[in-house]
């Protein structure tokens, strides 16, 4: 049986060319409704993606907006720092999502 991870990396792997990083985003999204108690299964994925050294599954990582990358907030800070400090051009996007859990979460 594959899991969650194996399906994800297959499909970003084999995505279309030039496929903007919030479209692959949604598919990863939808997993979170469609599939029975999959939330932590995606939120996994999208930390791995985050703590890895792939620029694009960071990025797409970072554009799915139906799960957070961490459990607390001091968790996601420091992710996203590190993100962040590894790829300066995401840091505006880092910044969105802790202000989104902000908002959210408290």
């Amino acid at each position: 049986m594959l899991t969650i991870h194996e399906v994800a990396d297959f499909l970003y792997d084999n995505r279309a060319p030039n496929l903007p990083a919030a479209a692959f985003a949604e598919i990863l999204d939808t997993f979170v409704w469609c599939l029975d108690n999959r939330t932590a299964d995606i939120m996994v994925v999208a930390k791995q993606w985050l703590d890895g050294e792939d620029h694009g599954k960071a990025e797409v990582a970072l554009a799915m907006s139906d799960v957070f990358p961490a459990k607390t907030r001091e968790e996601l800070v420091s992710r996203l720092a590190r993100v962040a400090n590894r790829w300066p051009d995401l840091k505006d996007r880092c910044d969105e999502i802790i202000g989104a859990w902000d908002n959210v979460v408290q």
